[in-house]
């Protein structure tokens, strides 16, 4: 039964690939990201079952790794299909940077009083400051102000994630733009 199942879903991959090719040859592009996002949702399936068929350590390491892999493409980019997936997951980075940069302080100028919690309660217009540092840190790198603490950590993983989903914006740009 179980080899029967793998065979379908083998089939089922040729099946969408064939399709997409079509797709791709009669124009219809919506057609063919659907069928190329299907069969990789089957690849994702055969991942997760390496992942947890009983197969050596080894085998179960690289399925559980291709699976994770497989299911933050699908998250972020649909698979290089979708742009507005990484738009909003660019937009969530900023806003979850935005509210924690205020944990630790984030200091506008050197004699200036650092932005804190305890400053935003009091006076909401500080957490603009706390987005501006975020949107360029995560767009250009960090301009003038001065992060307290673990927030130098913080802005190092802004700066890395923006340059990272900026490029996977313009990849799936690029895609779209080959059909």
């Amino acid at each position: 039964e179980a080899d029967n199942e793998s065979a379908d879903v083998d089939k089922a991959k040729s099946v969408y690939r064939a399709l997409e090719e079509l797709a791709g040859k009669a124009s219809r592009p919506r057609l063919q990201s659907r069928c190329f996002v299907r069969r990789q949702d089957l690849h994702t399936a055969d991942y997760r079952e390496a992942l947890t068929d009983g197969g050596s350590w080894d085998e179960r390491l690289v399925g559980g790794a291709r699976w994770s892999r497989a299911k933050a493409a699908r998250a972020t980019l649909l698979y290089g299909e979708s742009p507005w997936r990484i738009v909003a997951a660019s937009l969530g980075a900023i806003l979850l940077f935005t509210l924690i940069y205020p944990v630790w302080g984030l200091q506008p100028a050197p004699t200036a009083e650092p932005i804190t919690y305890s400053r935003v309660f009091a006076n909401g217009f500080l957490l603009l400051d706390s987005l501006y540092y975020s949107t360029l840190t995560f767009t250009t790198g960090p301009p003038n102000y001065q992060p307290l603490g673990a927030g130098r950590a913080v802005t190092v993983l802004n700066t890395a994630i923006g340059p990272v989903l900026i490029s996977l914006l313009v990849f799936v740009f690029g895609r779209r733009a080959a059909r």
